[in-house]
This record gives structure tokens, sequence and C-alpha cells, in this order.
């Protein structure tokens, strides 16, 4: 119609419209990267919902008393196939369990998917001054969780984006999270409830100089930036130890077509793509009582 053309513009500033198989997906678009697909998710839940999705609060990593017990996994960074160093993340798995399993699986080489950190992205965007964004794995889409099921749910918005170095699940709206995460590079509260923060960079030297170093087309960085290994550091959580034991699934939906996610970081500028092709098998969750 000629007044639907007439707004497209309007449309692409906004960042509503994209196309798609040759049609219009504007819904789609509204509902994933403007929060009406969250706001939907509290009200079916009713009062409860919004109680376990509302707003997280101030939360001290060292003041927890199980911080001791939480697992810490390594990243060994690369620039073009050379090491750069590594980065020791702390996962709050007493507080995100699934989430933080998702990681630590991934992290290990572990993950009854298939899929693993080694040979992935570290970054391959830099919103400046705000969030990097890395984890993309060798899938459709270009990311996978560690269990059977391409994405698993949000967990719970426990921790809030306050300081830099926060680990946080990068999605494509709703329930939808993977392999890829954000790292905060400063207070991120706009990330707040779209985004499960559920860990930490503990020192963040090693990123902040790779970020001031790097050259970036649109955010993307020229340079290959990888992780060249990871692995658990100490205290291997139960939950990721009893889901390594599921054999790995080789009939993963190749039909999916995601992209780099919603990008709550910001940045409104990428071509992601998605589709309704995912896989919903959550039998690994319900297996161990956690979906």
């Amino acid at each position: 119609p000629a007044g639907y053309s007439a707004m497209l513009p309007s449309l692409r500033r906004l960042g509503l419209w994209r196309r798609k198989a040759g049609v219009f997906d504007v819904a789609r678009r509204w509902k994933g990267s403007r929060g009406r697909g969250w706001y939907s998710k509290y009200k079916a839940e009713g009062n409860l919902g919004f109680q376990r999705y509302a707003g997280p609060r101030p939360f001290d990593f060292e003041a927890a008393p199980t911080k001791e017990a939480r697992t810490v996994c390594f990243l060994e960074i690369g620039i073009d196939g050379a090491s750069v160093g590594r980065v020791e993340v702390e996962l709050v798995n007493d507080l995100l369990p699934v989430t933080c399993a998702n990681f630590e699986l991934l992290a290990s080489g572990t993950a009854p998917s298939g899929f693993r950190y080694r040979g992935a992205s570290f970054l391959h965007k830099v919103v400046r001054g705000v969030s990097i964004m890395g984890g993309r794995v060798d899938a459709p889409g270009k990311s996978h969780s560690a269990f059977r099921q391409r994405y698993f749910a949000d967990e719970g918005y426990l921790i809030p984006h306050s300081s830099a170095g926060l680990l946080s699940t990068a999605n494509w709206g709703v329930d939808t999270n993977g392999s890829q995460f954000y790292v905060t590079l400063q207070p991120c509260p706009h990330m707040d409830g779209r985004a499960v923060a559920f860990g930490r960079i503990k020192d963040m030297a090693l990123v902040e100089g790779i970020v001031d170093d790097v050259f970036t087309r649109k955010g993307i960085p020229v340079k290959d930036i990888a992780i060249l290994d990871s692995g658990v550091l100490r205290n291997p959580s139960p939950l990721a130890q009893r889901l390594a034991l599921l054999p790995v699934d080789d009939d993963d939906d190749p039909s999916g077509s995601g992209g780099d996610g919603d990008d709550p970081s910001g940045d409104d500028d990428d071509d992601s793509t998605n589709d309704d092709g995912d896989s919903t098998d959550d039998a690994p969750l319900k297996q161990e009582g956690v979906a």
C-alpha cells in the first residue's frame, strides 16, 4: 500500500523494519527488540510473574556466603591466532544454576549439544563505552545453547548491570538464550530485565586493552578475536557435571537462521534474522528437574 510504503523510511530509522524471504516482518522485530515480549511473559504469569522478574537489586559479589564455591572458568583469547592472554570468569551458579551450567559446559567442551567455546568468537561486535558481544559458535544462526535445544529460558534477573565486567546473556527476545554473551564496559541499566547477568570477568585489563586497540567497521572488528582455549579452573558445578554425561546430540535442526540476537546493549544497527524453526526439546533440563 502506498501509505505503508511512505512509512518505511521512518520504520527503518526506528529499527522496526526488515525484509525476510520477501515479506515485511514488523511485528516480530517490535516484539523482539523493544520489550513487549517480556511484558507479555510477565503479564501471563500474573502478579507472581511481575514479582519474579522484578528489577534486580544491588548485588555484591564479595558478600555472598557461597562465593568460595562458585565455578571459575577461563577463556584464552587470541587475535588472528596469536594468544594475548586469558581471563577468568566467575559464574554465579549459586543463584542461576542453569544459565551458568550453559556457559560452563560450552567452556569445558562437554556440552550435550556438541558445541564449545574453543574456536568461537570472543569479540565479534563492539559498542564502544557500552559492551562487547562474543560467543558465536559454528551453528545455524551462530548461537546454540550447551543443551540439546537451541535456546533456553530466561532464568531470572537477579543481578543488575551496574558495573563493568559483567557477563550477560545475549538473546533474540524472550527465552532465546544460547551461546552468545555480552561483557559490559560500563553500567548498563537499560539491559536490566532483558538480559540475564550471570557472572563477571575478574580482571578487565586485558579486555579493555583489546577494545582500545581494535579497529572496527560499524562495530565489527577487522581482526579475528577468538577463544583459543577454554575450560574450568575450579569448583565445577554438580548440574554441569550431570549434564555432561548425556550423549551428544548430532541431530540439531539446521533450518534455523538466527543472527547476532537482539541487542539490548544500545546498538540497534544489526542485520539479525531469525525464524521459528528452532528445536524446543528441553529433555536434558527436564531430566535434571530444572526445566
